[in-house]
Order: C-alpha cells, then structure tokens, then sequence
C-alpha cells in the first residue's frame, strides 16, 4: 500500500487510535529512542617474550612472540551482556603443523581474530552464548617470503552457539556447535612441477583450494568436584568436514565426481589435586589422557610407484600428559610466584598408509609418529598488573617414515624464552 500527499488532523488522530490499539507506539519507542545505557568493563592482556630457538642441531637467531587480547564486557540489563573481542598473536619459532595430512615446517606465524559473542542468561544457572567471528591466519615457510604469500594462509569465518548450565557453582555443563569454513586463499597444488620430478604429490591435493572445507562441529564439556578434594573437566568432540573442491581418487589414480568428507572425534580429561601445604603455598599435581581420530572417503595415489592406498587420511591418536604447578606467596605482600613442571606424550597411528625407506619404496608396516615434550615455566608478580615469566621447551618426534622429500617426521626442537606480561 502506497500512501501520497499529507494527512489530514482527523485521518491522523484515527491513525494513532490504530497504532495504539496494536501497541506500535511501544514497538516504536524500543526502536527509535536513544541507544539503552550500558555498564562496560573493559579487558587487556598482552605478552612479550624474546628468546632463542633450535631446530634440530642448528641455532635459530634471536627471536621471539608476542600477543594480545583486548575485549570489553558490556552489560545491557542483568539478562544480556555482549562482548566484542580482538585477540592476535606473533610467533617467530620454527614449527612444524600438519595442515595438508602431512607435517610441514614453518619458519613464523602470525594471526588476528575479532569477534562478538553475546551471553544470555534467562536464569541464574543458564546462560545461552551467541558469537560470531572471523580469523585470518599467515605462515611463512622461508625467511623471506612477504606476510600474506604463504601458501598455506588461511581464513576462517565462524558462527558458535553454547549453553551453558551451572549444576553447582562454579562446576557447569556446556554443550556447543560451531561452524565454519577454512579457505586457503593463495593455495594451488605444485603437481605440475614437483610430478616433473619425482611424482610423488598426491593427485588428490592437485588443483585449486583443494583444501579448503567447511565444518560442522559438535561438543559437550564440563567439569567436576571429584573424590579427595580434587577436580576433573572432560570433553567430546565431533566434527563433520566437507571438502567440495577435493575430488575423491580412484584405484587408477583419476578423480571422480564425489568429493572427500572427513568424520573427526576427539575427546579429552583431566584430573587435578590441589593442595594446600606451608606458607600459603598450594601445590597442584595433574595429569590429562585424551584420544583423537579421523575418518575420511580420500584415498591417495602416487603416481612415481603406481601406488594407490585407501582411506590414506584416516588416523588414530592417543596422547597422556603429567604435570605439577606451585603457587607461593611472596613474603609481605600480595603477590605471587608460580612454577609449573610438565611432559606430554602422543602416538598417532596412520592405519592405512605403509612406510617408506629413504628412497621412496614402500614397506609393509605402517606409519606411525610418537611425539614427546617436556616444559618448564616460572612466573612472579613484579607489580600490579605486571607479570615476568620464563619458560624452557623440549620436543621430540619420532617415525618409522622415512621419506622426507614432502614432510617433516623425524626432528627435535628446543626453545627459551624471558619476558614480562601485562593484565588488565
């Protein structure tokens, strides 16, 4: 319905008896007065650490990382509160992550993230959270390459939505679902040159934004008040991952039409003991156990031995970890110093993919890497506000792979780090 020209006084006082009669002056009043006043508290912490790096026998030169996360909580009413988030980081060690079915190794990294997430609470133990955000993230594989022409950067836009019910303050029960897409954005297979020659990348990576996907994503996790004084928190996770770029390979090492989807379960616990002991000083001794596995339709073929080896990126792990944390108070005042003493373990099992000697050939056992770190920080407050830390890292990853020429399997790392924080 279009209306034209001006109305009259009398069309205007009828217009109001049905604007009331059907409550939109309300509606009006909520949408157009001035924005409702809100109660913000604002959150700041940011870290700087300088230290030196090792990458099997070689010494990195001096390096370091950084990060940062600001955010502000901003509370409408007793029901809503909204907060929108900044969080990014700088990592200027060698690293080795697999992001391709294989570990690749990285010379830094660097991420941004902003988001908003909302929290609702219709009760006082319920409280359903909204967020929405996006993360872009730059790898370098060589010293030189300029931020933003890794091959491997990546973004990922994301929508999450929790609940969260607190059974017995402050233990709760959270069930989630997040989905998201990861887009590799400068990513094109090198097939054509490193099939020249050897042939040995698989067909199924070759072409354009093979590995980006989209994820569907589903957990529950809590924690708990455990037996002698100790606590426990657990989660489960599983992830649906569609690859629609990816096509599926065949016995002959061709594509068909159908593409790869993935079927990802993870689940993880942990059980701690606090203690308190002499001095104010609270020791908490812990350990973790976790497994994670992968199932996927992708099968591989290379094509240099004519090999072609089903469900290739399907894979099992199971990891355990111990650790022990010291919190002491600092003589005449309120400060405190912590250390923490950890070693974690991890053996993943490819089930599907055979070994290969140095050369290429393959064997008839197959892949598996053991993982192994063990860490070290200390912390004390030199100030309000501001924290001095250091840290030490060793790890180290074994394999019976013993082709290299594409990943990394076999290596050691080792890393100090000095630096201060700042919490607000």
């Amino acid at each position: 319905m279009t209306f034209r020209g001006s109305m009259r006084s009398t069309d205007r006082k009828k217009h109001r008896s049905v604007l009331r009669a059907l409550h939109i002056p309300f509606l009006l009043s909520a949408c157009c007065a001035p924005a409702a006043a809100y109660e913000s508290t604002p959150y700041f912490n940011a870290s700087l650490m300088g230290g030196q790096y090792f990458y099997e026998t070689k010494a990195g030169a001096l390096s370091g990382n950084a990060s940062m996360l600001a955010a502000a909580s901003m509370k409408f009413s007793p029901e809503f509160t909204l907060m929108p988030m900044y969080s990014g980081r700088y990592q200027g060690a060698k690293q080795v992550l697999d992001l391709s079915g294989g570990g690749t190794l990285f010379q830094a990294l660097m991420d941004h993230k902003v988001s908003v997430k909302g929290v609702y609470s219709p009760s006082p133990s319920l409280k359903l959270k909204p967020e929405l955000g996006i993360k872009r993230e730059y790898l370098k594989e060589t010293r030189d390459e300029a931020w933003a022409d890794g091959l491997f950067d990546y973004i990922r836009p994301n929508f999450s939505f929790e609940a969260e019910y607190l059974y017995s303050d402050p233990f709760s029960l959270r069930a989630g679902y997040d989905l998201y897409k990861i887009r590799f954005y400068n990513y094109t297979s090198l097939e054509s040159q490193i099939g020249a020659a050897d042939g040995s990348l698989a067909r199924e990576t070759a072409g354009s934004h093979t590995l980006d996907s989209m994820n569907n994503s589903f957990y529950l996790a809590g924690n708990f008040k455990m037996p002698w004084n100790s606590l426990g928190d657990a989660s489960v996770n599983f992830t649906m991952r569609d690859y629609g770029d990816q096509n599926i390979v065949d016995e002959a090492g061709q594509l068909k039409g159908a593409t790869r989807t993935d079927a990802a379960l993870s689940a993880d616990a942990g059980w701690r003991f606090p203690r308190k002991i002499s001095g104010g000083r609270v020791l908490t001794p812990g350990f973790t156990i976790g497994y994670a596995g992968n199932n996927s339709d992708q099968n591989s073929y290379d094509a240099q031995n004519t090999r072609f080896i089903r469900d290739y990126y399907d894979y099992g792990k199971v990891r355990a970890g111990a650790g022990v944390s010291l919190r002491s108070p600092m003589a005449g005042e309120k400060k405190f110093w912590d250390a923490r003493l950890g070693v974690d373990w991890a053996r993943t099992d490819y089930t599907k993919r055979p070994v290969q000697d140095a050369s290429g050939l393959y064997r008839t056992s197959k892949i598996y890497l053991n993982e192994l770190m063990a860490s070290g920080t200390v912390s004390w407050d030199m100030a309000k506000n501001f924290k001095l830390s250091a840290s030490m890292q060793y790890g180290r990853q074994n394999s019976n792979m013993k082709y290299e020429k594409l990943y990394k399997y076999d290596y050691a790392m080792f890393s100090y780090l000095l630096g201060a924080s700042y919490e607000y």
